[in-house]
């Protein structure tokens, strides 16, 4: 088997694992599993989707479950329409993101709350879980 068959085989045990034994966390919806070519190696990155929730309260308790669970942080990135949020680590050598998306709205009552700039196009922000929590409980808009 070449390295990217190999690489590809690795990830899907790494990602199967993962959902084994979490099977109470919020429900995966899509797995995908990216190869990236790291100099001469092949590396893959791991992108588990979450299934959609209509509320910020919502999205934002599903990945901070994943990403108390993973020991890492929650990741906002903005585009134009939306914003991915995600908890993000690495697992047995591949990148790992349990992901979900927060509407423009949803995303300026999370900034707001935090404290931070108004979100804009390409905004790339890093929280620990529990200052979501902190801040989706404590906002008035999010609790509404």
């Amino acid at each position: 088997m070449d390295n990217h068959l190999t690489a590809l085989a690795h990830a899907a045990t790494v990602a199967a694992r993962l959902l084994q034994d979490h099977p109470d966390l919020p429900r995966v919806v899509g797995i995908n599993l990216r190869p990236l070519l790291v100099s001469d190696d092949v590396e893959v990155e791991i992108a588990l989707q979450l299934s959609p929730d209509s509320d910020l309260t919502g999205v934002a308790t599903a990945v901070t479950n994943w990403a108390r669970t993973l020991d890492c942080t929650v990741s906002f990135s903005v585009a134009d329409t939306f914003t991915q949020i995600a908890a993000q680590t690495r697992i047995d050598g591949h990148a790992m993101q349990v992901w979900n998306h927060l509407t423009p709205a949803d995303t300026a009552t999370v900034f707001t709350g935090l404290g931070l700039p108004a979100p804009t196009r390409g905004t790339h922000v890093e929280i620990s879980p529990s200052a979501l929590l902190r801040t989706i409980t404590t906002t008035p808009a999010a609790v509404a």
